[in-house]
């Protein structure tokens, strides 16, 4: 029996681009129709929804699924080949994989497998190039997010304090409260940044947690920062 596995760590793409691994998967096995029972298994809080077909789920899978899943579990049987595709989280997001390096916060894995080297080579590819359309972002890019964590809540402190200082609150609170609120944003701005850029995600590009924050925070940090400066310099 021929196998070919490949596993990454991280996955960011929409439903649509999902299912399009399942037709490449679909394809790979040699299967002419689209249903296949047990195609796509998402698992959450130790439910399960399974669907038979790429557009079944696109269709049906539910928003609290695919923000909250434990893991996916894709898999198409042929004549020739089987191909597995597993999206599974081995920490909770809030846990970054960099505190422990052997233990990324995700997991990927392709496994291909056959009775002939060619098939499984053949099906490997085409899967594997649908997969690593959403999975070729790597963790130096997570890591800018996670310093912009930390950037975006230093924003936020300031923002704060400009919104005290609107109030009228004395500038020496104002000064003993910056200590400990930069102590608390150093980790709130860590846990931010890894919310925000997660190492698995399937979301429409639109709903993702990083567009999402960046059409509540900015505006609020803004006005909050631009007001304080404007009381500043006009009184």
């Amino acid at each position: 029996m021929e196998k070919r596995t490949e596993v990454g760590n991280r996955w960011r793409g929409s439903p649509e681009l999902l299912a399009h691994v399942a037709r490449a998967a679909l394809r790979a096995t040699g299967q002419e129709e689209e249903r296949t029972p047990g195609l796509i298994d998402i698992e959450v809080s130790g439910d399960h929804e399974i669907f038979a077909s790429p557009s079944d789920f696109t269709a049906q899978a539910s928003r609290e699924a695919l923000a909250g899943f434990k893991s996916i579990h894709m898999e198409a049987t042929g004549e020739a080949v089987t191909v597995v595709v597993d999206w599974s989280w081995r920490r909770p997001w809030w846990s970054p994989g960099r505190i422990n390096q052997n233990i990324p916060d995700a997991e990927v894995v392709l496994e291909v497998t056959g009775a002939e080297k060619t098939a499984v080579e053949e099906a490997f590819s085409l899967v594997r190039a649908a997969l690593w359309r959403a999975g070729g972002q790597g963790e130096q890019r997570q890591a800018i997010f996670f310093t912009g964590g930390i950037i975006a809540v230093a924003l936020m402190i300031l923002a704060v304090a400009s919104g005290l200082y609107l109030l009228k609150v004395p500038d020496q609170v104002i000064k003993i409260a910056a200590g400990p609120m930069f102590v608390a944003g150093l980790v709130a701005g860590a846990l931010l940044g890894t919310w925000v850029y997660p190492s698995l995600e399937v979301a429409p590009a639109a709903e993702t947690h990083l567009r999402r924050t960046i059409r509540f925070v900015v505006p609020i940090v803004l006005t909050l920062i631009l007001g304080g400066v404007a009381k500043a310099l006009y009184g």
